[in-house]
């Protein structure tokens, strides 16, 4: 699955492209299936590395604990947040850009204590 970008796309449109025809090739069987991700192809570095569970060096993309999750509640209700915090970006140590300088204060400013109690809170109205 050789993707050829066009040259008015930018990488990461040309990405999504490549991610979206890798998820529309999957079976609806595969779809329910626990991901399984490996370093892409060193020829086609587009491909998001998804990958079958028996090839060598996939690793469990994300492992959930279902006795975490309420099922009563209906399939809209908010039970997990997650946020990624991306420090990868390009910036310079002396001065931060400010997306970086963003990230940076969000992760260490959040007020972890609060989210949390705002969920416990939702979840004792149940």
């Amino acid at each position: 699955m050789l993707y050829t970008p066009s040259d008015d796309e930018s990488i990461a449109v040309k990405r999504l492209h490549v991610f979206e025809k890798e998820l529309a090739a999957l079976t609806p069987g595969e779809r329910q299936q626990p991901a399984y991700w490996s370093d892409p192809p060193r020829d086609n570095p587009f491909l998001s590395g998804l990958t079958k569970r028996e090839t060598y060096g996939a690793r469990l993309v994300v492992m959930t604990n279902p006795d975490y999750f309420d099922p009563s509640l209906p399939r809209t209700a908010v039970q997990l947040i997650a946020c990624e915090f991306d420090f990868l970006g390009t910036h310079d140590a002396d001065e931060p850009g400010p997306a970086y300088g963003s990230s940076v204060r969000l992760f260490w400013q959040f007020e972890y204590d609060k989210l949390a109690a705002l969920i416990e809170g939702a979840r004792a109205l149940r």
